[in-house]
């Protein structure tokens, strides 16, 4: 299930970071995460909440801090992967292949500037959950929608309008993967720019210039596009990253003219 759209999850974040403190910001995402996940599953006929935790893998999932979110869910929490060390849980993500996917996948859960709380008391956490308030959470859930897992594809997670699946005349087109993925191939006049340092500094492009970026899925530049259209670039990901763009760039041949973005490579 989608609980929301970008714009209705950053709503939720921004509530959050306007009335709660910095520190707990980790435990109170945690907390609306259980409480959309057991709205959503109640709507469903959900006996339970499944999820991925692993005690000690993030400041969020000390076992204090387990013990400070866990009020906030009205089913049962199963935690299969409680007990995992990091390497055990990536080596069971490459024998159910699932590893290449999520290594790919962008971190959005991580927004705690500085330290965060790793020792939460239940009342805190739930003082500070209570005063964000549920109105942007549940304006989330107002827009959620089912899915289709065994057909669902990474790029459909993410909104439609920030890809496209042809390069058209006069755009700009970089490449965020490795230099040495570059230049084993690119498209055709397209230059190499680190995604960090896009990520860092795309407000120095220039707004009147159309971007499409590529990587090897076409995940990560969704992000930096979306992020880059919230500050209104035009500026897209390619569906199905490099490979996709490959077989497209075989079909038309494309020669364009080398062109430069201005900002430096960051490579």
């Amino acid at each position: 299930v989608n609980a929301a759209d970008a714009g209705k999850r950053a709503n939720v974040v921004e509530a959050m970071r306007e009335r709660a403190k910095p520190a707990y910001l980790q435990v109170v995402l945690k907390r609306m995460m259980y409480r959309a996940a057991s709205a959503i599953g109640g709507a469903n006929d959900a006996s339970a909440i499944v999820t991925g935790e692993s005690i000690g893998q993030v400041s969020s999932q000390t076992l204090r801090n387990l013990r400070a979110i866990d009020d906030a869910a009205s089913l049962p929490v199963l935690r299969p992967l409680l007990g995992f060390h990091k390497e055990e849980i990536i080596a069971r993500s490459r024998e159910i292949g699932t590893y290449e996917l999520s290594a790919r996948v962008r971190e959005y859960c991580s927004i705690a500037p500085g330290r965060p709380v790793t020792a939460a008391s239940p009342e805190e956490a739930g003082r500070q959950e209570a005063a964000v308030g549920t109105e942007a959470l549940e304006t989330a859930l107002a827009g959620s929608e089912k899915l289709n897992l065994r057909s669902l594809r990474t790029t459909d997670l993410v909104a439609p309008g920030l890809f496209v699946s042809k390069i058209a005349a006069g755009t700009e087109v970089v490449d965020t993967r490795s230099r040495g993925e570059f230049e084993a191939w690119h498209w055709p006049g397209a230059v190499h720019r680190e995604i960090d340092a896009m990520e860092r500094g795309f407000r120095r492009l220039d707004r009147e210039t159309s971007y499409v970026f590529y990587c090897t899925e076409g995940v990560r530049t969704a992000h930096l596009a979306e992020r880059m259209q919230e500050q209104g670039y035009e500026a897209y990901s390619f569906l199905g990253g490099a490979p996709a763009l490959r077989r497209h760039a075989e079909r038309v041949d494309p020669r364009p003219e080398p062109s430069e973005v201005g900002m430096g490579d960051g490579s």
